[in-house]
């Protein structure tokens, strides 16, 4: 219910790493929220980071959060599972494949962690 203005960036003449005192303030003036709807009071306030503050600044402790092309590829394998098991998930066969799927996306984190972890949880996806 909040959107970021664009930060003013100015170092005040200051070098990072020549100057004493340099880190005790912020290079980003004017960084304001706006809100973008009406808040009650005693609402929670949301801000949307998006999803480059998961992928770039916290990449090492946040690998398995799933983004929105994770979830449209996950869409997309169930989708296709689906179609290839008639709906039979309960089945060696489709167990098998969604082991093996499984096995296929253990390379990305978050791809992994948006696909049902067991075949019996498809059709709830």
């Amino acid at each position: 219910n909040t959107q970021m203005t664009l930060p003013k960036i100015n170092s005040a003449g200051l070098h990072r790493y020549s100057d004493p005192g340099v880190g005790a303030f912020s290079n980003f003036h004017d960084l304001a929220y706006i809100a973008s709807q009406h808040i009650q009071a005693g609402m929670e306030v949301f801000a949307d980071y998006g999803e480059g503050y998961f992928a770039d600044v916290l990449e090492n402790d946040w690998v398995h959060i799933p983004m929105s092309e994770d979830y449209e590829e996950s869409d997309n394998i169930v989708w296709r599972f689906w179609s290839t098991v008639h709906g039979q998930v309960d089945t060696s066969y489709a167990k098998l494949l969604w082991t093996f799927i499984r096995q296929l996306a253990a390379h990305n984190g978050r791809l992994l962690a948006a696909l049902p972890s067991d075949a019996n949880d498809v059709p709830k996806a």
